[in-house]
């Protein structure tokens, strides 16, 4: 379980969210976490400490949800990769 929210920094929170994103096999649901949690993070980049510590505690929970979620997709995963993730196809 990841410690408190205010004891982590976002740039180790975003660490964590990167590499949970990371996590899930499918080439598509990967990609797409890896944007989101960019995007996220660029968006929110210049806020308050007020906003910061609510968006912390938003991150807390999205890292948890996306662990669950690289896990039950991983069970269920199909062993077939992507054409994007075939190297020396030509």
């Amino acid at each position: 379980m990841p410690p408190p929210p205010s004891s982590v920094s976002p740039l180790a929170m975003y660490r964590n969210l990167v590499r949970a994103a990371r996590s899930f096999q499918d080439y598509n649901v990967r990609e797409y976490a890896l944007r989101r949690v960019r995007s996220g993070f660029k968006e929110n980049a210049s806020t308050d400490a007020v906003q910061a510590e609510l968006l912390m505690q938003k991150a807390t929970k999205e890292l948890r949800t996306m662990q669950r979620q690289a896990t039950v997709y991983n069970l269920y995963a199909g062993g077939t990769k992507s054409i994007l993730e075939t190297k020396g196809v030509a």
